[in-house]
This record gives structure tokens, C-alpha cells and sequence, in this order.
């Protein structure tokens, strides 16, 4: 019996190719006008920019969690750039931040209050929202400085009262400690955390300067 012989001139199927489409982009009466596609297609070309937007925007957040979390720690040598190299000194001054002046969880901070870590969220929330009080991220949970709280896990008044200006000038919680906790030029090379023990009024002034200097340089105050 004769094996049948294959079809050589039978073609396994292909994709269709995708063929580029031209178009024009140009500008009338202020609007933008596509010129060769469909409005879908248009539609399609934003979604895309907008998702390639978001997915940059993620991949910088995650590499800046992996030098806090473990290139620092190992002390890796980066591929130099200034991006990372600013990268690096956020990292390291965030890192002597948590390990010289410490900072609470609900949990640690339940614990010294004698009470629930849920009913210490809800303090930390209100707290936070009236301006009273800042907060931290690191590594995916909510940190509470300990600059700003006493030894029985209460507001301390004379902390909160330099917080309040700043977090109203939309400073972010890692500047606010740092400003706290290190010598400023508004105080002469003090530090207001410091000082604000010793003179409250003084304190104030230069964290409402420095809220300040934050409005102007965003062009806030004419």
C-alpha cells in the first residue's frame, strides 16, 4: 500500500499583516484635527498613551521601593545617573530618619496608648485630617513619627502646633520630619523640633515662614 504524498502546495495559514495607516495631525480654529483614522481609532491611541503614562509612573515608584528596600541595604553600586543618585540620598536620609528619631505603626502605637490598633487608626485619620498631626510610608505601611508624640503616645501640643502651617502649605510627611529635626536656616541653624520646647512663639514663625517659601515657590503668593 502506497503511503499518501503530502501536498506541497498546500500553505499553512498566515496572519494578516498589519498594514501602517498614514495620517495627518494638524491644528484648526484651536482644536486638533486627525486626519486618515477613525474617532476609535483616536480613542484607542489616547488609551494607550495614557496606560504607557501610568505604567512609567509605576515602574519609577517601584524602583525607588527597591533601593529603600534592599540596594541600600546591601550597598549595590548603582548605574550612574542623577535620578538614581537622588534616589539614593532620599533613601538613605529616610533610612536615618526611621533608625535616629523612630516612628510608630497602629499597632506599636495601640500598644503604648493601651488600646486597638483600630481605634488608633481612626485617632491617627482624624488627627491627620485636622492638620495635627503627619504620617509617613515605608515599605507599604503607615508610619507615625515619634517627633510629634509624647511618651504616652499623645500629640505633643508644641510639635503639632509647626505642623499644622506646613501641612497646610501641602508639604509631604518625609520633608515635614526632616525639616523638624534638623538644623534650618529660619532658625539660624536650630532645630525646630528643639526649640519649640524652649520657644514656642520663635518656632512658629519659622514654620510659617518656610509654609511661606513653600506658597512662593509654587506661585501661589503674588
Amino acid at each position: 500500500m502506497t503511503a499518501p504524498v503530502p501536498d506541497k502546495t498546500s500553505k499553512s495559514p498566515r496572519r494578516p499583516s498589519r498594514i501602517a495607516r498614514r495620517y495627518k495631525v494638524s491644528e484648526f480654529k484651536g482644536r486638533v484635527v486627525v486626519e486618515g483614522v477613525s474617532v476609535g481609532d483616536v480613542e484607542e491611541a489616547l488609551r494607550l498613551a495614557q496606560r504607557v503614562s501610568e505604567i512609567r509612573h509605576d515602574a519609577r515608584g517601584s524602583f525607588e521601593d527597591f533601593v529603600n528596600s534592599s540596594l541600600l541595604e546591601t550597598n549595590e553600586e548603582l548605574v550612574p545617573s542623577a535620578s538614581q543618585r537622588q534616589i539614593q540620598r532620599t533613601a538613605a536620609l529616610r533610612q536615618k530618619l526611621l533608625t535616629k528619631y523612630g516612628a510608630e505603626t497602629h499597632e506599636t502605637l495601640a500598644q503604648i496608648r493601651d488600646s486597638q490598633p483600630g481605634s488608633v487608626r481612626a485617632w491617627v485619620t482624624r488627627a491627620r485630617e485636622q492638620g495635627e498631626l503627619f504620617t509617613v510610608k515605608f515599605k507599604g505601611r503607615v508610619m507615625i513619627p515619634k517627633v510629634q508624640l509624647d511618651d504616652e503616645g499623645k500629640l505633643d501640643p508644641a510639635i503639632s502646633a509647626l505642623v499644622r502651617p506646613l501641612l497646610e502649605a501641602d508639604l509631604d510627611g518625609w520633608s515635614l520630619w526632616t525639616w523638624l529635626t534638623h538644623p534650618t536656616g529660619h532658625l539660624s541653624g536650630k532645630i525646630p523640633a528643639e526649640l519649640a520646647h524652649v520657644d514656642l512663639e520663635r518656632a512658629q514663625r519659622a514654620a510659617d515662614l518656610y509654609a511661606l517659601d513653600l506658597r512662593n515657590e509654587r506661585g501661589e503668593v503674588a
